[in-house]
């Protein structure tokens, strides 16, 4: 934050908006700061003067003021992708932003799920007159993800507030040691029509987490669960992340691998493992 303020602040406006960045990466945590609504406003606004001539991708981390943050979106017109990336704690903001309309101009939005529900439930209703898809984040180590019943009803609340011509794509941020992963891997089928109604909807699903996933037997089955969940799925992403002790990302799933996942889902006809397409044959292809 210390680049938005002088001194160093005299010089990091100018070169942004001289330097025509396309891509912009904010960490805006206030939290800790102290910065009142007025400087935080003040921010910002030099902000959008420098960047809303050229930047097409914001990625913002940590954020603590949501609402500020969407209005700060909406006042940069060539905007294609929102991305909101922070694993913390966020809030909505002030109480006398929260009837300010927000119109915003992207195609896609990623979010953590839960503040997707919020952006799209709060009134007045949040427009984004050229949205096409919204990736809804969902991270395994929250228990909040696995009360199907209420997470399915946000999934179609959503859909109601965005319509039909708006994909929603759900990504999963596994984890190896899940204890909120018990029930659901012990073979726990929530007893819902409306998840079945929503998570069937899905037709892509993006998986997510460390390469030691693919382990053993025993931590693989998380993909082999989550897989349950969406019966409609027609492709599948999976990317992993190598750790530090093991050898660099393998290209290809293990053979018993697909062949567990073909059997979890016969609708799947591709995979991509770390953006590497993998065909999966469908029976009747294979007579």
């Amino acid at each position: 934050m210390s680049f938005f303020t002088p001194p160093c602040s005299n010089w990091t406006f100018i070169m942004l908006k001289q330097s025509q960045i396309e891509t912009l990466t904010l960490s805006l945590n206030w939290r800790h700061l102290g910065y009142t609504p007025a400087e935080r406003s003040h921010i910002l606004s030099r902000l959008v003067v420098a960047a809303q001539a050229s930047v097409r991708t914001l990625t913002v981390l940590d954020i603590t003021h949501l609402l500020e943050t969407l209005g700060f979106a909406a006042q940069l017109p060539l905007l294609d992708a929102l991305n909101f990336i922070s694993r913390r704690k966020w809030k909505a903001g002030s109480s006398d932003t929260t009837s300010i309309p927000i119109v915003l101009n992207m195609k896609t939005i990623f979010a953590r799920a839960e503040m997707l529900f919020f952006m799209f439930s709060r009134p007045p209703p949040l427009t984004v007159p050229r949205l096409e898809k919204i990736f809804v984040a969902f991270y395994t180590k929250d228990k909040g993800m696995f009360n199907i019943t209420a997470t399915a009803t946000s999934i179609a609340r959503l859909r109601d507030s965005v319509g039909p011509n708006v994909d929603l794509l759900p990504t999963i941020e596994m984890d190896s040691g899940l204890r909120s992963m018990e029930s659901l891997c012990n073979g726990n089928q929530p007893i819902c029509p409306i998840w079945e109604q929503e998570f069937s909807k899905f037709p892509t699903l993006s998986l997510t987490g460390k390469m030691t996933i693919l382990d053993s037997p025993d931590t693989f089955r998380i993909i082999l669960e989550l897989l349950r969940l969406f019966s409609g799925i027609e492709d599948l992403h999976i990317r992993l992340r190598p750790s530090p002790e093991v050898d660099p990302t393998p290209i290809h799933l293990k053979p018993w691998m697909v062949k567990a996942i073909s059997n979890q889902s016969p609708n799947i006809t591709f995979i991509y493992f770390n953006e590497v397409a993998q065909h999966i044959s469908l029976p009747s292809q294979t007579l």
